[in-house]
This record gives C-alpha cells, structure tokens and sequence, in this order.
C-alpha cells in the first residue's frame, strides 16, 4: 500500500512539473519609477542567467539598452509590433520555485503605463509579443537541451553498438577456440591410438633385441 501511494505522489508530482507553461498575467510592481501596472510572464525550465540573455536581447530590438540594479530599461523605444508609437520599457526578473522565474514588464505608453483596463487593444497587442518571446525563449533552451541530450545519447547508442560489436568477437573468437579445441582432442584421439601401435613396436623390437642378446651370449 505504502509503495502504491508513493508510486501515485511521485507521477502526480512528474506531471505538475511538466505541465508548467508559458503564462501571461497583469500584475503591479515596484520599479524605480515607483509601483506601476505591469505584464508579467513565467519562463519556467530555465536559469535566470538564460533568461537575462533572453531579455536583454528581447529587449535590445526596442533602441538602446541599460540595466542597473537588476532592472532592464530601454528609453524611448519602439517596435512594428506593437505600433508606431514610442515607449519607456522596465523590466525585472523575479524568482519563483524551482527552474521557473518571471520577468515583470512596465511599459510606459507616455504618461500612463500600461494595464489592461486602459488600454485594451494595446495590452492585447503586448501580451501576444511578450508571451511570444516567453515561448521562444523557452522552446530555445529546451531545443538546447534536447540537442546536447541527442549528443549524448547518441554517443551511447555508438558505445552500445561498440559493445554489441565486441560480444561477437568474443563469441567468434570462442567458437574458433571450440573448434581448435574439438581439433586438438581427435588430434589426441589419433595420437594415443598412434602410441599405443607404437609400444606394441616397442614391444616387438625389445623382443628381437633380446633374442640378438642370447644369440650372443650363446657364442660365447
């Protein structure tokens, strides 16, 4: 009963950490500009050093690029994708449970941050692009990681083929050691037979030789 329970926790705990996503939501936080509506997203699976790569090239695509005390900015910024329109952006990664961490974006329309009460069109239109860079990101990484694991697990498959490889040598080599052997034992099969004709020569010429003796002896 305690192994089936235990079986139960650990698929149940193996599901709720692969079924983490991507997700959008709105939020407020505190940057240096004071607490301000913010869009935030989840990067699970990855370490903040990956998702700061991430970001700061995201981000690097809106004009010129800063950060300073953990906080990414881009000033006066813009981007097709989101309008013609410039924008003040800030963002801050922050840290949940386990490979998961979350950046807060505060997009500064000009006078008014973004928030999806206001601004609805606009924070449709920011959501999509900022959950788009979430799931690139995140595929990204897992391709990576999926890439490096194909490495190595196609260098196992190599060292199990080598394996595979050398098991048959060994068994060739032991059944061309059986057949030495099984020609060896009929070889001393035949060379018993051989030394046992061979002592009945013996016999025989010890014979003549001793009646050669008592010929000789005999003269004498």
């Amino acid at each position: 009963m305690k192994k089936s329970f235990v079986l139960f926790f650990a698929l149940i705990c193996g599901a709720f950490a692969f079924s983490q996503e991507v997700i959008i939501s709105e939020s407020n936080y505190t940057f240096s500009v004071g607490n301000k509506p913010a869009i935030m997203v989840d990067i699970p699976f990855a370490t903040k050093e990956q998702v700061e790569d991430a970001l700061k090239s995201f981000m690097k695509d809106w004009g010129k690029y800063k950060s300073h005390k953990d906080e990414h900015t881009v000033l006066i910024g813009s981007s097709k994708a989101v309008g013609d329109k410039t924008f003040d952006a800030y963002a801050v990664i922050t840290e949940k449970k386990g490979e998961q961490f979350s950046i807060q974006f505060g997009i500064d329309l000009g006078g008014a941050f973004l928030n999806k009460k206001d601004h609805p069109e606009q924070y449709v239109v920011w959501s999509k692009l900022i959950k788009d860079f979430g799931v690139k990101t995140v595929t990204s990484l897992i391709n990576k990681e999926l890439d490096a694991a194909n490495e190595v697990q196609n260098k196992f498959m190599s060292e199990q083929k080598q394996l595979e490889n050398d098991i048959k040598d060994y068994q060739n080599e032991i059944e061309k050691m059986k057949k030495e052997i099984a020609d060896n034992e009929k070889r001393i099969e035949e060379t018993k037979s051989k030394q046992t004709a061979k002592q009945a020569d013996i016999k025989k010429q010890e014979e003549v030789l001793e009646d050669l003796r008592k010929k000789m002896k005999a003269i004498h």
